[in-house]
């Protein structure tokens, strides 16, 4: 199975929402599959699968997660806040990471905003590119969101979760330099 799950999904990520506020931790697994380029000389568009997710109560309850979800996802990489007050979380992860010699990796979200991130997973599950497991928490929480949920992200952790990683699948796009001819060239 795991050999299947490797061929199915390009790109695997974690994203992880620290806790905070009597809130959990909480992780949840993304694939991203590329649909078939021989219908359409378009450049097709990714789906987005939620593969895993979970809320955890204690620190070490999340670090014997770790020790599954990478081996079972093919995921290496955790998105999250890396910001000064998480430093105690991101510590201990270190410390866990060093002693299991994992090869799980913390990376700063490359989320801009929660509400940017919000928009993004708007427009996917609008283009049905986002697919969520059966009983999904994250799915849950979407569908009680409100525009007055924006103010209060920690109490939406599943989805903050899912905002920490959302973007790390989007495109990277690269500033195209236009060159302006030399006009003295021409005389």
């Amino acid at each position: 199975m795991k050999e299947e799950l490797k061929q199915s999904f390009d790109r695997v990520k974690s994203g992880l929402s620290w806790a905070e506020g009597g809130n959990p931790f909480f992780y949840c697994v993304v694939g991203e599959k590329r649909n078939d380029k021989t219908r359409s000389f378009d450049e097709p568009k990714p789906v987005l699968e939620i593969l895993g997710e979970d809320e955890i109560r204690i620190f070490s309850e999340l670090t014997d997660a770790f020790e599954v979800f990478p081996v079972l996802h093919h995921c290496n990489t955790v998105y999250t806040v890396m910001e000064p007050k998480y430093l105690t979380y991101v510590r201990a992860f270190n410390e866990w990471k060093r002693k299991e010699k994992a090869k799980l990796s913390l990376k700063q979200t490359k989320s801009s905003s929660f509400e940017s991130s919000l928009m993004t997973i708007k427009e996917l599950i609008g283009e049905k590119r986002l697919i969520f497991p059966e009983n999904s928490i994250i799915k849950q929480q979407l569908t009680v969101f409100s525009k007055a949920s924006l103010k209060d992200e920690v109490s939406f952790y599943a989805v903050r979760a899912l905002t920490l990683v959302i973007d790390a699948f989007q495109k990277k796009t690269v500033s195209e330099t236009t060159e302006v001819p030399n006009m003295r060239a021409w005389w």
